[in-house]
């Protein structure tokens, strides 16, 4: 989901500029969700006035580069053979008790962390 405090802008340009076709559109007497795709990627926009411009990697060998929405989010073309370089991995066993710190959830249930160290901290 992205969420556009230029919703009609940002459409118009997903559309007009970069190739995206709208999937769905709803509601039809004023959109402010509209599901679009192109490049196998494919989003949610939804109007939102205080949304937090994301940014989104495309890979395609069409197009390279970075472009700005007019809602701020931003989409950065990579071509296929990028390669990403994530944290290691170490799997460990780690043994959990209740100590008391837990953090109240959906409908009152109390929720702790019952894996601090998966995915390596991340």
């Amino acid at each position: 989901m992205v969420g556009s405090p230029a919703f009609d802008d940002d459409l118009a340009t997903l559309l007009d500029d970069h190739g995206f076709q709208i999937d769905a559109i709803f509601p039809a007497d004023a959109p402010s969700t509209a599901i679009v795709s192109s490049q196998g990627v494919r989003l949610r926009l939804e109007r939102d006035a205080a949304a937090t411009p994301v940014r989104l990697h495309v890979l395609t060998d069409d197009r390279t580069g970075s472009v700005s929405l007019p809602g701020g989010s931003t989409l950065e073309y990579r071509p296929f053979t990028t390669t990403y370089t994530l944290p290691a991995n170490d799997a460990t066993l780690v043994v959990t008790h209740d100590d008391g710190r837990s953090a109240v959830g959906r409908a009152g249930m109390r929720y702790r962390d019952l894996i601090p160290d998966r995915w390596g901290g991340r």
